[in-house]
């Protein structure tokens, strides 16, 4: 993984990402929190947003929970081995996101049930 860094597009892209960022965060008044995967180009997406933030924004350690995979089985699966791969993937993917996000309850003709991060807190 270490060989595979941003290209000079994944950089451009990096770049624009941290300036929209940017302002969202002006119009927040809590901490920022940035949480990466421990793969080398998000570790490199996640500094360079980090920068363009400023020095209050709290870089979390890399989870390798966020390292990319595959989301879901496709069925047929070509083999018993990547089937068995991808549902590892799958409960992964799903914990990691359960760590950072809430989803609230749905009723069709009821409210909807929202958590947000703490009001000093934007993840």
């Amino acid at each position: 993984d270490a060989m595979r860094v941003l290209t000079p597009l994944g950089r451009q892209q990096a770049e624009i990402t941290a300036e929209r960022l940017a302002e969202i965060a002006r119009a927040t008044r809590g901490r920022v929190r940035i949480h990466s995967s421990t793969m080398t180009r998000a570790r490199q997406t996640a500094e360079i947003i980090r920068e363009r933030l400023g020095p209050d924004v709290v870089v979390m350690p890399p989870d390798p929970n966020l390292a990319e995979g595959w989301p879901a089985v496709a069925i047929p699966s070509r083999s018993m081995a990547q089937a068995e791969e991808r549902f590892r993937d799958s409960a992964r993917i799903e914990a990691a996101f359960r760590s950072l996000f809430y989803r609230g309850r749905w009723a069709p003709d009821g409210p909807v049930d929202l958590k947000a991060a703490p009001r000093d807190e934007v993840h």
